[in-house]
C-alpha cells in the first residue's frame, strides 16, 4: 500500500504534464494545418492547374481539414483540464511537495533495520530460560 500512494500522486502529477504539453502540441498543430488549408485554397485560386492537380489538391485540403479536426478536438477535451492547471499552480506545487514527503518515508520503511537495544547476542534459548 504504502508505494502505491506516491505512485498514485506521481501518476497525477504526470498526467496533468502531458495534458498540457498534448493541448500545447495539438493548439500548435491546428494553427499550422490552417495555414496549410490557406496555401491549398490559394493554389485552388491563384494556379493554372489540371483537372488531376484539383482533384490531388481537393483530396489534401480534405486530409488536412480532417486532420485539423482531430487536432482540435483534442484540444477542446483538453481546454478544461489545462484551465484548471493554470489555476491551481500552487496546489500542483504543494502536490510536488507532497510527492516528496510521501516518497521519503517510503524510502525509510524499506531501509529499516531494527536495532536490538539490550543484548547484541540474545539467541532464542536464552529468551526461553529467561521466561
Amino acid at each position: 500500500m504504502s508505494e502505491d500512494v506516491s505512485l498514485h500522486i506521481s501518476e497525477f502529477l504526470n498526467f496533468l504534464t502531458d495534458a498540457d504539453n498534448d493541448y500545447r502540441y495539438n493548439y500548435e498543430q491546428v494553427n499550422t494545418l490552417d495555414k496549410l488549408t490557406q496555401d491549398y485554397l490559394h493554389d485552388l485560386e491563384l494556379e493554372d492547374t489540371t483537372y488531376k492537380e484539383r482533384a490531388k489538391l481537393a483530396t489534401q485540403l480534405r486530409d488536412t481539414r480532417r486532420a485539423r479536426r482531430t487536432h482540435k478536438d483534442t484540444v477542446q477535451v483538453l481546454t478544461p483540464v489545462v484551465d484548471w492547471i493554470n489555476q491551481n499552480k500552487n496546489s500542483i506545487n504543494s502536490l510536488k511537495q507532497l510527492l516528496g514527503s510521501v516518497r521519503k518515508e517510503e524510502s525509510k520503511l524499506q531501509n529499516r533495520v531494527y536495532i536490538r537495544k539490550v543484548d547484541q547476542n540474545v539467541t532464542k534459548e536464552s529468551t526461553k530460560a529467561e521466561a
